[in-house]
């Protein structure tokens, strides 16, 4: 090829190069920009305040309503005036139908909830039917949680002690929840590690953390991650604008914000 002409598709491909890394950087700043964005309604704000940690409702076969806080209990109302009432239960899993299933039995009669993986048509909900005393209703629900977790945070403390980010080879470990996508990334200061999340109230449910194979002298924060966040479920509030993460022993993860 002519010096002349190499010159110019080189030119021509780092321009190229350069846009398409603009393009993908301007679209991540979008998709990132409209997570944030992302609200519950005021009266579904106040069921999160209140401690419920999902929420559905229908039209079929009439109106009605379901609450359920993880805790203590759910409640559900229909428009014709039946409502029932169930201590919590915890979900088993469904696998033929990708769904949860929760259900009790009393003198009262029976109750069952089905919360599918299955999305809602147009909607970022999940598909839902709850059976009480043999009538089938069906709608949509959605997780309650602090859309404030939805963000990069840096890990700054393990219980009492301070971190400090020239003890480990990549910076101090970080921790990014796309809750759009029902994802955590991030880092344990030595390497990328990531997991599938469910955010209910506040609670953070984690699938196997994987990654973290790295080699790095210190790997205190990577035995937390796989030791105490893979595969379990932690709680988390805010303070002064600070994230904390509350583990199965009793200790705390204290991140600031990126």
């Amino acid at each position: 090829m002519h010096p002349l002409r190499y010159i110019l598709y080189s030119l021509f491909l780092m321009g190229l190069f350069t846009a398409c890394n603009s393009s993908r950087e301007t679209a991540i700043k979008k998709t990132e920009a409209e997570q944030l964005e992302i609200k519950l309604p005021d009266s579904l704000l106040q069921k999160q305040a209140d401690g419920i940690d999902f929420f559905a409702e229908g039209n079929q076969p009439i109106s009605w309503k379901i609450d359920m806080d993880i805790d203590k209990g759910y409640y559900f109302k229909a428009s014709n005036g039946i409502s029932f009432e169930i201590p919590a239960v915890k979900p088993s899993r469904n696998s033929d139908i990708a769904a949860n299933s929760y259900s009790y039995s009393s003198r009262q009669g029976d109750m069952s909830v089905l919360v599918f993986d299955q999305s809602c048509a147009g909607t970022s909900g999940k598909k839902v039917e709850v059976t009480v005393n043999g009538t089938r209703y069906s709608g949509c629900g959605k997780d309650l949680y602090n859309n404030a977790i939805n963000d990069t945070w840096i890990l700054e403390k393990n219980d009492n002690q301070i971190l400090h980010a020239k003890d480990f080879p990549h910076g101090l470990p970080k921790i990014v929840f796309t809750i759009a996508e029902n994802k955590m990334t991030g880092s344990d200061g030595c390497s990328d590690i990531s997991s599938s999340i469910r955010i209910q109230g506040s609670r953070i449910s984690f699938s196997t953390i994987t990654g973290g194979n790295g080699s790095c002298k210190n790997n205190s924060i990577r035995r937390i991650f796989m030791e105490k966040l893979s595969n379990k479920t932690a709680d988390y509030y805010f303070r002064n604008g600070r994230l904390y993460l509350y583990l199965i022993d009793d200790s705390t993860l204290e991140f600031r914000k990126a």
